[in-house]
């Protein structure tokens, strides 16, 4: 069988205002957790976040703070 090539990638979120209580999701598309995590990003520096051992693949990145949600795609290609 092929082996699925293994990377860590590496996200910075940025904001011009503080938000407390970020929460930050990441699945695959099985909706696997790969990284979650409740943070505060300061709006003078950026945040970042680590997620090793991930596949090629395609994912989704969510964002919730109070009532509002933000979600995006991405994909690891070879």
């Amino acid at each position: 069988s092929r082996r699925q090539r293994q990377m860590c990638i590496r996200e910075d979120i940025y904001s011009n205002i503080v938000l407390e209580n970020l929460h930050i999701t990441v699945r695959d598309t099985t909706g696997t957790i790969l990284y979650s995590s409740t943070v505060t990003i300061s709006n003078t520096q950026r945040y970042s976040f680590t997620i090793d051992n991930m596949n090629v693949g395609d994912f989704l990145i969510e964002l919730t703070h109070e009532n509002k949600y933000l979600y995006g795609y991405f994909n690891i290609l070879q």
